[in-house]
């Protein structure tokens, strides 16, 4: 179920509550400090209280404010900073039904940096109307994080604004992130202050500021490896704001439509190709990408098939290692793609091949979907529909557990078609996990080269990471990361500029061990050169463990 329709379907009161509950416990800002609003579907505004405990407000104290009325309800006032919201909500009606202002260690840190206000008012980072026109004298601002440099962050977070310090709750303040918003921007830096983030819903709002946060940690990491983060080719940032009508892809619910328009009555409609052959010319796909549901009647596959008792205990197993993944900080809320090889999967449309290339048929995490929150039936069942190519990556469909048109329908990770062409490519691989973590981002952003030869654990779990440019993911729906990858010589953990840490291995603990030991050796390493010059294992030592690896096992 998407996170969007399970949070349109919670009280606001216990939903604010609940959203600033999460907020305190992962330490994303103070006991003082912070308020979070909502502008629910009748119009009616739910603010958090002023003051009180932020780890534990009681609904009944979140203060109200009914459509036409200019004074709050309610048996506490409302937040002190309700004319920061307000101001929010009305430069913003479209896109703004959620506003979030936090005190987070890291963006704050950014806040007190000493630089010149930009045009006197309020200095803006990163695209500009969606044009892409970036200032060179904005690209040294020290206040702002530059979400260029990650594609995911890019993607969530948007623009990035500066507002000049103004005394908390005044309406100097409000009218300061007001023409922070009015420029486009979703996220605003408070000079000396916090940050404000707007969404349509909540979990956007928290998403957005979540993956800013995150983003401002890997860029603070990154200090010791004296490479500034690199924004990622125009081509690349203007590929990824465009709207899925301007693509190649389309989204699956708008492959459904299309399929309808063009049915010929017979229950045969075309195919939506995805990627092309090695042979062919490249493609780039910006969210790399979208896989329509299969087209059976209805478009509820789950009547049409058996869910095995297998299917159903690697469903559930998934979701842990997801779950699992977050309460390490290895995942936000949305980032990420986790996926596993079906082989016990009862279809008769895309039958089970044999041999040394089975079909590509998996089990990976939607898009949209809170990853706290996540349950079996919102993973999504990829598969091969080409009989005749079974290890085909390029004739993929989503099996949907749900109507397409339904509330619960959710749709694959937009990085499904990757996870199919690395199935494709090593049929021994039975996990896919693409991540990322603090740590490990800074190496991302910087592109700077990571060597696992730091302890023996961290090399005998991780052997060689290599380091792959982002069109390696970008393009031909990654077939370059898919052929960099090579498990049985020790290469399943690679790093990619500008996107994250991708791994696999042949099952979900193996490879989530190997996501834990690469973020945390990548800290341990940046912990190390801020203390010093480090010593690395030598050529003899490791090959010393080599060896005893090898004879032990």
């Amino acid at each position: 179920m998407s996170s969007d329709y399970r949070e349109s379907m919670c009280p606001p009161r216990e939903r604010l509550v609940g959203w600033l509950s999460r907020l305190y416990s992962h330490r994303l800002t103070t006991t003082t400090g912070g308020n979070l609003s909502l502008l629910d579907d009748d119009g009616t505004l739910y603010i958090t209280p002023s003051g009180g405990d932020k780890a534990i407000v009681p609904p009944e104290k979140v203060a109200v404010r009914r459509v036409g009325q200019t004074t709050f309800e309610g048996p506490c006032p409302p937040s002190m900073e309700h004319p920061l919201h307000t101001a929010a909500y009305q430069v913003r009606p479209n896109e703004c039904r959620a506003v979030l202002h936090a005190h987070s260690l890291t963006l704050v840190a950014f806040s007190m940096a000493a630089a010149p206000v930009v045009n006197n008012d309020f200095n803006t980072q990163g695209k500009e109307d969606n044009g892409g026109n970036n200032s060179e004298a904005l690209d040294n601002d020290p206040r702002l994080p530059d979400t260029r440099c990650l594609l995911g962050a890019w993607q969530t977070c948007g623009t990035v604004a500066l507002a000049p310090y103004a005394l908390p709750g005044s309406q100097e303040l409000a009218d300061g992130c007001r023409k922070a918003l009015e420029q486009g921007a979703d996220c605003v830096i408070l000079q000396n202050h916090g940050v404000v983030v707007i969404g349509k819903t909540m979990h956007q709002a928290y998403d957005r500021f979540v993956s800013l946060e995150y983003l401002a940690r890997s860029i603070v990491h990154s200090v010791p490896l004296q490479v500034a983060p690199v924004p990622l080719e125009e081509r690349f940032l203007q590929f990824a704001l465009q709207e899925p009508d301007d693509c190649e892809e389309m989204t699956a619910v708008e492959s459904a439509k299309r399929r309808k328009l063009t049915s010929n009555g017979s229950g045969k409609q075309k195919h939506l190709k995805g990627s092309t052959s090695n042979n062919s010319k490249k493609t780039m796909n910006p969210f790399p990408t979208a896989v329509p549901p299969c087209p059976q009647e209805d478009n509820c596959y789950h009547k049409s098939r058996v869910m095995t008792g297998d299917e159903k205990t690697e469903r559930a197993r998934l979701c842990d290692f997801v779950k699992r993944a977050y309460r390490q900080d290895l995942v936000t809320s949305s980032s990420g793609s986790f996926s596993t090889r079906c082989l016990q999967v009862l279809d008769d449309n895309a039958p089970d091949s044999t041999g040394a290339n089975p079909s590509i048929k998996f089990l990976i995490t939607p898009t949209g979907v809170d990853r706290l929150s996540l349950e079996p039936s919102d993973l999504c069942l990829v598969a091969n529909s080409d009989k005749n190519n079974l290890g085909s990556s390029t004739s993929l469909w989503h099996h949907p557990v749900h109507k397409v048109d339904s509330p619960e329908y959710v749709e694959p990770s937009r990085a499904a078609k990757v996870h199919a062409t690395i199935y494709a490519k090593h049929p021994e691989i039975h996990c896919v996990m693409v991540v990322q973590p603090p740590y490990a981002t800074a190496y991302c952003i910087t592109g700077r080269p990571f060597d696992s030869a730091g302890i023996p654990e961290s090399h005998m779990v991780l052997h060689h990471v290599e380091t792959l440019p982002l069109n390696a993911v970008l393009e031909r729906d990654g077939q370059d990361l898919a052929n960099a990858l090579d498990p049985a010589n020790g290469r399943t953990t690679i790093l990619v500029q500008g996107y994250g840490l991708v791994t696999v291995g042949k099952d979900l603990l193996k490879t989530f061990v190997q996501v834990e030991v690469c973020e945390s050796m990548c800290g341990v390493t940046l912990t190390a050169i801020r203390r010093g010059p480090v010593a690395m294992l030598s050529k003899n030592q490791v090959e010393e463990i080599n060896q005893f690896f090898q004879s032990s096992h």
